[in-house]
């Protein structure tokens, strides 16, 4: 209920940010980094390179069909370039000033934009996911 209620106050521009974040259970910096060389469409997944990574470590991000879609949908193909950022125009500062926003208007305890990334772990170990699966998905450096 509480996340449902933060996508509604969020303003349109933050919302795939915070959905993309959740559904792949990204880092905040992982996220705003993204770059269009780093969606891979056809396969909807997003590369997340080594320097783009808290561990170092590069990793494959699947997400829903739908979501590449709409991720797509927001900037034309031709404009395109493998180092444009994904999403334009957003930082952590204002992102994680817009989520204690939408909190806030919500009447809502406050999250953060990283407990999206704990929620979709949280949602994954619930649905018997193996914890070792968990950890490649999340990229957790120490992999039980």
């Amino acid at each position: 209920e509480h996340y449902l209620a933060i996508l509604d106050k969020l303003l349109p521009r933050w919302r795939l940010l915070v959905i993309t974040m959740e559904q792949g259970a990204l880092r905040p910096g992982e996220a705003i980094g993204l770059r269009w060389g780093d969606v891979d469409a056809s396969a909807s997944r997003l590369r997340l390179s080594a320097s783009r990574t808290k561990t170092g470590r590069a990793r494959w991000v699947q997400l829903p069909k739908w979501l590449t879609d709409a991720i797509e949908a927001t900037c034309p193909l031709e404009d395109r370039t493998d180092e444009r950022k994904v999403f334009q125009g957003l930082n952590y500062s204002a992102a994680s000033q817009a989520m204690s926003r939408a909190c806030r208007l919500a009447k809502i305890p406050t999250y953060t934009l990283h407990g999206m990334r704990h929620r979709r772990i949280t949602l994954w170990h619930h649905e018997g996911v193996p914890l070792k699966v968990i950890a490649e998905r999340a990229g957790h450096s120490n992999r039980p």
